[in-house]
């Protein structure tokens, strides 16, 4: 079933997202898809009694984004734009509930938008509140979630910096990495999964108990088979979604000194700012 909903939707996230819905646990989905791929997932959820309504514009992603990559960043544009965009399904079982969330988009009513997806009031709020300010930076609220989170250990279930690897459990921005309805949310997806592929869904909690070496600019890392002692951080290997210094850095020494959630030390060198995060997920 998974392997089929991946084939038809393009990634693991995507396809889960999709797996959440049909199994009754998730209202309404809201993911970006280009035209050409649209034909096969409506006839997918034709035959499987889903409802999919589209948008009514386009989402042109920024220019530094490949096609295919994770992005939380794009333009809203007419469909008539000649520039290749992806349109904004919602999937539901209920018709009511798919038409109710595009007409909340159009709104930019957030909090409707978010409750009608199955989102805790607490991040639909959060959402809000920071939206102005993220929506001109990299849209992926990370360091407000940190700000908003004490201290720098959290579950893995609330990893959210997994979907630029396409491995997450939950499909918005929690209020903070320590929010409890949304970590009993990623709890209740990793149940389905599990009803499903028992092998998917700890090979999710795996790479999802990493940690996590953030920077607004150099990219996101994610370290994996860590251990930590006295405050040093040994890891044996790396995901990144770029190749810089920093990631030079990283793969180099293998090996890092805590300071806090917003700065940590390479080689004794510190490396911190305010656009700069560590989490551990375990």
């Amino acid at each position: 079933m998974i392997t089929k909903l991946h084939d038809v939707f393009g990634t693991l996230t995507k396809a889960l997202e999709i797996l959440f819905v049909a199994e009754g646990v998730k209202p309404c989905a809201r993911q970006g898809f280009y035209s050409t791929e649209l034909e096969r997932i409506k006839e997918f959820c034709k035959d499987n009694n889903l409802h999919i309504t589209t948008s009514d514009y386009k989402i042109v992603l920024d220019s530094k984004t490949n096609k295919g990559a994770y992005s939380n960043k794009g333009e809203r544009a007419d469909l008539s734009d000649p520039r290749e965009g992806m349109l904004f399904t919602y999937i539901s079982r209920s018709k009511d509930k798919a038409e109710k969330a595009k007409k909340y988009e159009n709104l930019h009513d957030h909090i409707s938008l978010g409750l009608t997806l199955g989102y805790p009031q607490c991040c639909c709020e959060f959402f809000k509140k920071h939206e102005p300010e993220e929506s001109k930076k990299n849209n992926d609220y990370i360091i407000p979630i940190l700000n908003n989170s004490e201290g720098f250990s959290f579950p893995k279930e609330a990893n959210i910096c997994g979907r630029y690897f396409d491995y997450t459990l939950l499909n918005h921005f929690p209020c903070s990495f320590n929010c409890k309805e949304s970590v009993s949310l990623a709890k209740k997806y990793l149940n389905i999964i599990m009803k499903y592929d028992e092998d998917l869904a700890f090979q999710i909690l795996d790479v999802l108990g990493s940690a996590i070496v953030y920077h607004e600019f150099a990219g996101v890392f994610l370290l994996h088979d860590y251990h930590v002692e006295n405050n040093n951080l040994k890891f044996r290997s790396m995901m990144e979604t770029k190749k810089c210094r920093l990631s030079e850095d990283l793969n180099e020494f293998k090996n890092i000194e805590i300071i806090d959630k917003n700065a940590i030390k390479i080689d004794g060198q510190k490396v911190g700012d305010p656009n700069f995060g560590f989490m551990i997920f375990s």
